[in-house]
This record gives C-alpha cells, structure tokens and sequence, in this order.
C-alpha cells in the first residue's frame, strides 16, 4: 500500500470523527476545524511537469481553508469553487 493512501484513509477518518464530535475530537481539542481539498493537477516534478495547474493555483485552496475562522465550516472537500458533493 502506497504512504499517500495510507494518510488520505488516516486524514479522512479524522475529517469524519471531527466533524461527527466522535473520539477524535475528544482527542484533540485544539483542532477547530477539519476540512479537505484537492489542489487539482498540479505541475510537480512527480508528473513530469505535465500538470495542469500552477503550485499557487494548487494551494490556493488550502490556504483559503488554512486561514478560516475558528466559526468556519468544517468537514468539508472543497475546490476553487466552494464546498464539493463526496
């Protein structure tokens, strides 16, 4: 199994708990919030630089989900665009 597989399964379980009150929230009480995005086809090195989009266009959205407030939404996958279906 692939070390990206294993933390996307460990990170979705945490998202799912979180945003649920289960026990991973209990066990950290200082994350607010806990929400995933995918920073699309990227230019990287690992694809050749055959992506699609640029590594600030990439982490763009990690960065406006870094910087929401402790109110914010959370349990949320979401693009450039806002909150996606899973």
């Amino acid at each position: 199994m692939c070390p990206q597989l294993i933390d996307y399964r460990a990170l979705d379980r945490l998202r799912r708990e979180h945003a649920t009150g289960g026990v991973a929230a209990l066990e950290l009480p200082s994350l607010q919030l806990c929400n995933d995005e995918p920073p699309g086809f990227v230019l990287t090195d690992l694809n050749g630089h055959h992506g699609t989009r640029t590594p600030e266009q990439g982490a763009a959205i990690a960065i406006k989900l870094a910087t929401l407030p402790d109110d914010g939404p959370t349990g949320t996958y979401s693009d450039d665009t806002g909150p996606i279906a899973w």
